[in-house]
């Protein structure tokens, strides 16, 4: 049988981390009921190779699964954010996804 896999975009508005926090919170609270995971997506210039081999060696200190090399999976939406923030304030591209199983 085949695996399918739906992943639904979730976007966070940055600049305004404090306004969405506690939709943050809800969203983490929900996430351990039903035992999601979310899904960081980023692509960073290759002038910054040094910077990529800091987001990853972060993403691994936190125990985040590799599913390609710009692709993690992890429970922690929040501190998954501020991977991203990171991201895009050096002039990179970050989404953070929720994941979904719609069929096993």
């Amino acid at each position: 049988m085949g695996r399918y896999l739906r992943i639904e975009i979730t976007k966070v508005k940055v600049k305004k981390f404090k306004d969405t926090q506690k939709g943050i919170q809800k969203l983490e609270w929900c996430s351990k009921l039903v035992n999601l995971s979310f899904i960081i997506a980023f692509d960073i210039p290759s002038q910054l190779k040094s910077f990529k081999l800091n987001v990853n060696r972060r993403l691994k200190r936190m125990k985040a699964e590799m599913i390609q090399r710009s692709l993690w999976k992890h429970e922690n939406l929040e501190e998954l954010i501020r991977i991203a923030t990171l991201i895009k304030n050096v002039g990179g591209k970050a989404v953070i996804m929720e994941e979904k199983f719609i069929f096993e």
